[in-house]
């Protein structure tokens, strides 16, 4: 299922009868399901479009906007499960994204000097 050409983001889902059909649970227990006008795949859209990353299936859409350079793949950036496994190691600090903590901490000191 393809986006129709020219299509606005935003038209997606305006004024449209949508069906999601439930497909399973991913690793954390969380439903998937796919997601459609009954002509455009929502998730493959996203994808195509360089708004979204695929994990699997919409991979042939993915490559078509990493050649294309859309969105998302106009630069670098780190996927979300770089992310995460950067911060489990504990190399969020030094990439430069502080902590949770040391956020609150960093706001209490705030408080103390005013």
């Amino acid at each position: 299922m393809r986006r129709r050409r020219g299509q606005p983001h935003a038209q997606l889902t305006r004024a449209r009868t949508l069906s999601c059909r439930p497909e399973g649970h991913d690793r954390y227990g969380r439903l998937l399901a796919l997601c459609s006008d009954g002509a455009t795949d929502l998730a493959e859209a996203l994808v195509g479009d360089g708004l979204a990353i695929s994990t699997g299936r919409y991979g042939g859409a993915e490559a078509a906007a990493r050649r294309a350079g859309r969105r998302l793949w106009q630069g670098s950036f780190d996927s979300p499960a770089e992310w995460r496994q950067r911060e489990a190691a504990g190399g969020g600090a030094n990439a430069g994204n502080p902590s949770r903590f040391d956020r609150f901490v960093a706001w209490i000191r705030g408080l103390i000097a005013s």
